[in-house]
């Protein structure tokens, strides 16, 4: 498998899209979201993307993806359900935590695993104001 360097995969993630978001609709944070966009190479993924923040896992239950016009569970994700990640589009992962994330900077590190170059990992950090 091909290795990417963590600084080219950086460039996947969408700078200042991390955001506190309600989804309840009554006013308070109750997850966050945040964008990747394909700017390198198409790529299949194989299993659900495992995300962590500052540290703390997130439970893939608790990730939504909206990919091209509707939205995806990440746990169905598998190689017998592969989602092509194609070249120029965009991944909004929204994530449910009660308050969402302080403001502030947050590290978020990510993990999938593709059929084309393995598994990928890299990180990033971005501000919640």
């Amino acid at each position: 498998m091909a290795f990417i360097p963590k600084s080219l995969l950086r460039k996947l993630y969408v700078k200042g899209s991390l955001k506190n978001v309600d989804l309840n609709g009554d006013g308070s944070f109750d997850g966050f979201r945040f964008t990747l966009k394909n700017v390198l190479a198409s790529g299949t993924l194989i299993a659900p993307f495992e995300l962590s923040v500052d540290g703390d896992p997130i439970d893939v239950k608790d990730v939504e993806l909206e990919y091209g016009s509707g939205k995806i569970d990440l746990a169905r994700i598998s190689s017998e359900n592969p989602l092509k990640f194609r070249i120029g589009r965009e991944a909004v992962l929204t994530v449910k935590k009660p308050g969402g994330l302080s403001p502030g900077e947050h590290k978020i590190e990510i993990v999938a695993k593709t059929k084309e170059y393995g598994v990928i990992k890299f990180d990033i950090k971005d501000s919640v104001k």
